[in-house]
């Protein structure tokens, strides 16, 4: 009765009745699955609400009929959640993998207010699998940057690995909440805050054995490291202890990096100063005097060269300020500029 009154099969959304099985890979079509799951599971919501609002007598026989009617699309549905939870992320797939994980907090409790009680197990098997599927991804992130470090060979201030870890930080900072408490909750080292140092800890140490490609040249590749330190540090400036959240993790993070930067700075120094100094005998004669200082001139101009070709603090944007022409107003001048447009 009630089926004929409220529901015919038509009502059900097609996308209800494919199997998850047409699906070779979900990490190559997450938005589809994505909106199947938002979009299907407010139909399913609405659809009980109507059922519920027709009439008020019988509520929890409609209820119940709703419940058996609706028992094989919620299974559908739940499917659905278990394939996206199962699915194994690569490294380049961190915004997915995290954009169908927000889908998956958002419906499963919508689900769960009308899934029968057998269904109970699919909920903590999810959140386990999701929890596994991360951890796997935070050791393909690593297995990535040390790989594509040695691919790179060409002659680059910034690494891509190191716009690559900024990135993929920026992505976890945008689903902060996710990660933190409910992917990689707690304070151990099963924690993001430690998985993500341990990321970072992976970078520093492939990047010191990359720069050996510039051992011929020391001040190069100290140049090279201390590029791509400050340009980690510049776009992950106050980023960066919001998602590794423990004070000690943060700490220890910051001393080692400190460490790292005083060390390449005082070897470039080193290597970049002791050539020209050299030069400079202060016992020596007027005559002697002079032609040292010469030769400091030509040795320490030569430096100064390399570290202006070299110490760059964002390799893209000097190629795109390069490219084109700079323009400053102040407020009156914009505003007249502005008003001219419309007033030819």
């Amino acid at each position: 009765m009630f089926h004929k009154l409220f529901f015919y099969e038509a009502d059900i959304p097609w996308i209800l009745r494919r199997s998850t099985k047409s699906f070779k890979d979900p990490s190559e079509c997450t938005e589809e699955l994505i909106t199947m799951l938002k979009v299907n599971t407010q139909v399913l919501c609405l659809m009980q609400q109507q059922l519920c609002e027709q009439s008020r007598p019988f509520e929890e026989l409609k209820i119940g009929y709703f419940n058996q009617f609706a028992k094989c699309h919620i299974k559908k549905l739940l499917d659905i959640a278990v394939c996206l939870s199962e699915t194994v992320w690569s490294a380049t797939h961190i915004c997915p993998m995290l954009l169908a994980y927000e889908a998956l907090m958002d419906v499963l409790p919508l689900i769960q207010k009308f899934a029968s009680s057998e269904s109970g197990d699919f909920f903590s098997i999810i959140l386990r699998n999701m929890r596994e599927a991360f951890r796997k991804l935070i050791g393909h992130i690593k297995h990535f940057i040390q790989s594509n470090m040695e691919k790179h060979q060409d002659d680059v201030a910034i690494h891509p690995m190191t716009c690559f870890l900024i990135c993929s930080m920026k992505s976890f900072g945008s689903h902060r909440n996710l990660v933190q408490s409910t992917l990689a909750p707690g304070d151990n080292s099963s924690s993001f805050g430690h998985l993500l140092y341990d990321v970072i800890t992976c970078w520093k140490s492939v990047l010191t054995e990359h720069s050996n490609i510039y051992r011929a040249d020391l001040q190069r590749q100290y140049i090279f490291l201390l590029n791509n330190a400050y340009h980690f540090n510049t776009k992950t400036d106050g980023l960066l202890d919001l998602l590794l959240s423990d004070t000690q993790i943060i700490k220890q993070h910051d001393d080692e990096f400190k460490l790292l930067f005083r060390k390449w700075i005082d070897s470039y120094t080193e290597e970049a100063c002791t050539p020209a100094k050299s030069c400079l005998n202060p016992n020596c004669w007027w005559g002697s005097q002079r032609r040292s200082l010469v030769a400091f001139t030509s040795k320490f101009n030569k430096t100064f060269d390399r570290q202006k070709t070299w110490k760059v603090p964002d390799v893209v944007l000097r190629q795109i300020a390069s490219a084109g022409a700079g323009y400053i107003y102040t407020t009156e001048t914009l505003e007249t500029t502005v008003q001219g447009f419309f007033e030819g």
